[in-house]
């Protein structure tokens, strides 16, 4: 899912007013970032994140990735509106980390010679 999409949800979470809307639509975004090869190439990176959200991995968990996010999805039903507003808060973050990491990064691609076209230039037609 773009960065972009996701903040456009976000904001639109902390605008809500209903309980229970703000948790059905924090699902979604939760479960996208998780599962988003982008954000986290390897499972173990979801660590970190994890912990962020105050929950325990064990290691067994490391394994599944969608035994992560049934984890956090439990945690995101019990917890009450204040604490899922501060977990979409850590996810908008660690967005917004990406967004500027992914700017400060410059490629510096080699030039390398077309072997094709100086054969062409060398020896074609005139």
């Amino acid at each position: 899912m773009n960065r972009n999409i996701w903040l456009k949800k976000i904001n639109y979470i902390e605008n809500l007013k209903d309980v229970d809307l703000i948790k059905f639509e924090s699902y979604s975004v939760l479960i996208s970032f998780m599962l988003s090869k982008d954000e986290f190439k390897v499972n173990s990176d979801l660590k970190d994140f994890m912990k962020n959200l105050g929950v325990e991995c064990k290691p067994y968990l490391l394994k599944s990735r969608t035994a992560m996010i049934a984890r956090a999805v439990r945690i995101f039903q019990k917890a009450e509106n204040e604490e899922i507003l501060s977990y979409i808060n850590e996810i908008k973050a660690r967005i917004q980390i990406g967004e500027n990491e992914k700017e400060n990064i410059t490629i510096n691609k080699k030039t390398k010679e077309n072997y094709m076209k100086k054969m062409l230039d060398l020896y074609g037609r005139k």
